[in-house]
């Protein structure tokens, strides 16, 4: 301790931990720098290569038909909503060669489909745990923005899915998608619509 009763700051260099670094792609960097020793020529020259790599490889991935694993990479990879994770699942569908002998199948297909999961609270008990979308199919031979898309509005239900269950009314979940079918159709008929006295009223508006 120093005689003005503080204690003696360390020696150590202090990190600034809000130090931002900028972003750095090597590969570009490594051509500027082949630019700079050999030449403009030279350096697009090994841009033109790399670019024909690329397509060659992106060509292989985004070849139909598409296979889970292939599909699963661009999910992992170009996709990104939340913290959530897409699974994708393949297998295949099968027929009866003889309806009479039920044991000779043929596979005549491949089902691809996706489903995403999450880490989320559970509606009732309110506890963190795995969440999990239905599952959306799509062909084997969809272009890739079908793909994308079914992602997406696999997300849109999803989520609709959780607001219809955390939307409450009473204390209750009116629009969850779990009240049993027979229920709500023994209810249909109960409907509360409003009255409106005007002779320019839509008819199911009117009270004749």
């Amino acid at each position: 301790m120093d005689t003005s009763g503080s204690m003696n700051q360390s020696t150590e260099p202090q990190v600034n931990s809000t130090k931002e670094f900028l972003p750095i792609n090597p590969i570009e960097e490594c051509l500027k720098a082949i630019g700079i020793v050999h030449g403009s020529q030279t350096e697009n020259m090994w841009r033109y290569i790399l670019a024909r790599i690329e397509d060659a490889r992106q060509e292989k991935l985004n070849k139909r038909p598409w296979s889970a694993d292939r599909v699963q990479y661009i999910l992992d990879t170009e996709v990104k909503y939340k913290d959530w994770h897409f699974v994708v699942s393949e297998r295949g569908v099968m027929e009866f060669k003889d309806a009479k002998r039920q044991g000779d199948v043929v596979e005549l297909d491949t089902d691809l489909r996706l489903r995403a999961e999450w880490v989320g609270a559970d509606a009732v008990t309110g506890q963190m745990e795995k969440q999990q979308s239905r599952w959306w199919g799509f062909s084997k031979h969809a272009v890739k923005t079908e793909i994308i898309q079914t992602a997406f509005l696999c997300v849109l239900k999803a989520e609709e899915h959780e607001i219809r269950e955390l939307f409450r009314y009473k204390d209750k979940a009116p629009f969850n998608s779990h009240i049993d079918i027979d229920t709500l159709a023994s209810m249909s008929e109960d409907v509360d619509v409003r009255t409106d006295p005007r002779p320019e009223a839509p008819k199911n508006q009117r009270r004749e």
